[in-house]
């Protein structure tokens, strides 16, 4: 299962995809509410260092596997499609930066360019949630890895017939032992 979420081989299709999502979500809900837990510890009307500082680590290990996770099954999802993912996740990451430039360039701007990156992101995770990936059967005009490849010849009756010893005869009785099959 840990392999299923933290490697970038290999492909997955919407549903586990969704799936994991959920997972992932659910890893970020329970960070977050671990450390609200532990930050909301006062002692004496002040908070208390230790605390904070645990908190802050859990936060930051939360968001670094929900981080790594998410990039994994992202490519995953990308390459079931058929896209290269180092070239979509980067021009994502870019679009991202490009986004927050602009919008703190001009500030004016600001909620106009934020939420034409807020729908570009809404559109890929759309994207990634319901286009058909390449091995899918449902999709009109879909690779079928099976099809491409020519069926093996079928030997006659006869000839299987010819291949089949008959079975041997054991006389009454007769012990078989351990690795010579009926002698």
């Amino acid at each position: 299962m840990i392999d299923f979420m933290f490697s970038f081989r290999g492909r997955i299709g919407r549903l586990r995809y969704f799936l994991s999502s959920l997972a992932l979500s659910a890893w970020l809900v329970l960070g977050g509410m671990i450390t609200v837990g532990i930050a909301g510890v006062v002692r004496g009307g002040r908070p208390q260092l230790a605390p904070l500082l645990l908190a802050a680590l859990i936060v930051i290990a939360a968001f670094l596997t929900f981080l790594y996770s998410s990039f994994s099954i992202q490519a995953r999802r990308i390459r079931d499609i058929g896209w290269n993912p180092v070239f979509v996740i980067s021009a994502v990451i870019g679009v991202g930066v490009i986004d927050r430039l602009i919008a703190r360039a001009a500030p004016g701007l600001s909620t106009g360019v934020l939420l034409a990156g807020l729908v570009f992101n809404m559109g890929f995770g759309l994207a990634l949630l319901f286009w058909p990936g390449a091995g899918d059967s449902d999709s009109p005009g879909a690779a079928n890895p099976r099809a491409d490849r020519p069926a093996p010849p079928r030997a006659s009756a006869p000839v299987q017939a010819a291949r089949a010893p008959a079975p041997a005869q054991r006389p009454t009785g007769a012990r078989t032992t351990f690795g010579l099959r009926g002698t």
